[in-house]
């Protein structure tokens, strides 16, 4: 309450007034629970939409308006929206992101552009929270399922109809009915349980009395939304009339194969109504199914392309400023390797442009041609093919683009982040964007001369972690086993002698051997402060560890991080999990240099987003810092510290492991009640981070 009346402060004090009278009248009504989840609506507000919303919102504080925060069945996308991207990850194997969408909550406000599926806020449509949550699972498949079928496809249809509104609510409908069949292949379990909902959604909206006034047109859709929940049993149109008309377009799209077919049958339907259903259309409610909107597709869809066609501008001009080559030739001047010599396929797409020839995948060439018509999408170059290349030398765009660091730049999309904040005691929403580069690699040989440093010391440690692979694993309180558990033992007599029957049964210990799972993910600081030794040792930290985990087998990643305010948070791949340990991950490490600042929360969030995707049974989180986390802005102090301590929780419920290697000599001060005081090591020398990283993991996985 606090730190809402102070951000409304720097605004206006008779604001502050207001709100107070608002929140007195809240707290009358609410829980403190429910008084929460109110004023995180607020903050939530403020955040996205700005002042004069949460203004509105908070002058509607009367009871009965109230009510719906008293509502313990709700079921609120804060809570749930994680579980839901695993979930949609794990269907289509696609990192799709689940936000909160605009405007009022209910099942009917969801939507999906393609890479985002938009979920209301709250669902309160029924009167227990299982069902609520399995709406909200239904509707997020939902969106996938359109994202899969291609229903998005045609974004440019629409305006082709005199009334888009009919148009788009029809061919909603029909690309239901065919996504039916899909769902009930895909997710025979969950398209199951959603009967009983559409049965119960069917039966409101027959319930309702149809205004005397009501179109044709109108019952015309009502029905054939109904004839959809109803699944073509049970549920015919209300309006006997025009029963069927309905029940023929229905019978029709389950036959339906793709969203092609879905837009042809949609101008003959349209065709259909305005020809037989006179009157204005009034809009249906299309909860369950919720809306589909082109122009949010389209924007999305004009985003992707404009910035795949700078980037590929840019590397083009980036091409043609080049020297010519051949086989063997060195690398060009700036470039870090050289370009290989690749003679022109026959078959294959090329853009013939100022004497170069350059290869064009499937994707990019479509994109690119999809300008408008007639416009040349490669001003000054031609489309060939290899056959007629004459064996000239093809560049490739990736050959640049793997050495492009500046991602951000050429056009990369980031990734939103929530922020906790612990003066509001709830996240702002998107608040952080964070973007992933491949790190710059170092000329130095780094690895060989850190090997050649530590000679002895590599091989011994080669040697343990070898051994250490082939430990048994103690396994205590055993029905039967190699040992007696002392522990056990004293617990059971001492019971006896209490006269009490023995707490404990399983008395042995058993040696078992079993095959490492372990998935480790390594985030090293690259902050400005790890200048000089620090960056020094956190490189050959990792050398050692690298070396060490080869032996032993373990899959593990390294990840860096820096950046400079909640805009610009930089991720930086060193050793990603599906690679080895090899040249290029070594010339990585020798390029690790610090850069900026030390935003920790969303590189916490963004690590623990790439763990979820790795199987094994035990997973790893190891922070490497040499200090508090602080950035540019107001994340520091107390702030940066509950923001980080948050996104440690948030891994821990995911099932992760953090566990942070600190050199900063006041970390006793703040490391306890971010990690736990069992969960943090501080090192008093920066010089002995390399000798004891092997020996602190070697601790953890034992």
């Amino acid at each position: 309450m606090l730190a809402l009346c102070w951000q409304l402060s720097n605004t206006s004090s008779d604001l502050v007034s207001k709100t107070l009278r608002h929140i007195k009248n809240a707290v009358s009504v609410l829980s403190p629970g429910e008084l929460e989840d109110w004023l995180g609506r607020a903050f939530d507000l403020l955040d996205s939409s700005g002042l004069d919303a949460v203004a509105s919102f908070l002058e509607r504080s009367a009871a009965a308006e109230l009510a719906a925060f008293k509502d313990s069945a709700v079921v609120r996308l804060e809570g749930v929206s994680a579980r839901l991207e695993v979930y949609l990850k794990g269907l289509s194997g696609i990192d799709f992101r689940v936000s909160a969408s605009a405007g009022l909550s209910g099942p009917g406000n969801c939507y999906t552009n393609g890479p985002t599926i938009f979920l209301p806020r709250e669902i309160n449509a029924f009167d227990a929270a299982e069902k609520n949550l399995l709406l909200y699972r239904l509707a997020a498949v939902h969106k996938w399922a359109q994202a899969a079928g291609g229903t998005l496809a045609p974004p440019l249809l629409f305006p082709l109809f005199a009334d888009r509104q009919l148009a788009l609510d029809l061919y909603n409908i029909l690309e239901s009915i065919r996504l039916d069949a899909f769902l009930e292949r895909q997710v025979p379990g969950l398209f199951e349980k959603t009967r009983p909902l559409r049965t119960e959604f069917l039966s409101r909206r027959q319930l309702k009395l149809i205004p005397s006034g009501q179109t044709k047109k109108t019952v015309f859709v009502e029905g054939l939304f109904e004839l959809y929940l109803a699944m073509g049993q049970d549920g015919a149109p209300y309006n006997v009339e025009i029963a069927g008309g309905a029940v023929k377009a229905w019978q029709k799209a389950r036959r339906h194969e793709s969203a092609a077919e879905g837009a042809l049958a949609l101008f003959e339907l349209y065709r259909l109504v305005e020809g037989s259903c006179p009157g204005l259309y009034m809009p249906i409610d299309t909860s369950y199914i919720g809306v589909i909107r082109p122009d949010e597709v389209r924007h999305e869809q004009q985003k992707k392309a404009l910035a795949l066609r700078r980037r590929f501008e840019e590397t083009v001009e980036e091409i043609l400023d080049m020297p010519d080559f051949g086989p063997g030739a060195p690398a060009p001047a700036g470039r870090k390797r050289a370009i290989p010599f690749r003679p022109a396929e026959p078959g294959k797409t090329y853009l013939f442009i100022r004497g170069r020839l350059i290869e064009l995948g499937p994707e990019l060439l479509k994109e690119l041609s999809a300008g408008e018509r007639g416009e040349n999408p490669f001003p000054g170059g031609v489309l060939v093919d290899g056959a007629a290349a004459g064996g000239r030398a093809v560049y490739r765009l990736s050959d640049l683009a793997e050495e492009d660091g500046n991602e951000q730049a050429a056009g990369q999309r980031g990734v939103k982040y929530d922020e906790w904040d612990y003066r509001r005691g709830g996240y702002r929403r998107n608040w952080c964007t964070l973007y992933e580069h491949d790190i710059d690699e170092g000329h130095e040989p780094f690895a060989e001369q850190t090997l050649k440093r530590y000679g002895g010391y590599v091989t011994a440690l080669r040697n343990r972690f070898e051994l250490f692979r082939q430990e048994p694993k103690l396994l205590r309180r055993q029905k039967d086993g190699d040992d007696i558990d002392i522990d056990a033992m004293v617990e059971a007599l001492a019971d006896t002698r209490a006269g009490m029957p023995p707490s404990e049964e399983d008395l042995f210990i058993r040696y078992e051997r079993k095959e490492r799972d372990i998935a480790a993910l390594f985030l090293l600081d690259m902050s400005g402060s790890t200048k000089g030794w620090v960056n020094q040792a956190e490189k050959e930290a990792l050398v050692l560890m690298c070396e060490a985990l080869s032996a032993l087998g373990d899959n593990y990643a390294i990840y860096g991080f820096s950046g400079m305010t909640r805009g610009r948070c930089d991720f930086y791949r060193i050793k990603g999990f599906d690679e080895n340990y090899g040249p290029d991950v070594k010339k990585r490490i020798s390029g690790i240099e610090p850069k900026d600042y030390t935003r920790m929360g969303p590189a916490l969030r963004h690590s623990a987003s790439i763990l979820r995707r790795i199987e094994a049974r035990t997973r790893l989180l190891i922070v490497l810092s040499d200090g508090k986390p602080e950035d540019y802005d107001a994340y520091k102090g107390e702030y940066g510290i509950e923001d980080t301590r948050r996104a440690l929780i948030e891994a821990k419920e995911k099932g992760f492991h953090p566990f942070c290697i600190t050199i900063d000599r006041e970390a006793r001060s703040y490391l306890p009640h971010m990690y736990g005081a069992a969960n943090y090591i501080a090192i008093d020398d920066v010089k002995k981070l390399p000798d004891k990283i092997p020996e602190i993991y070697r601790r953890l996985t034992a």
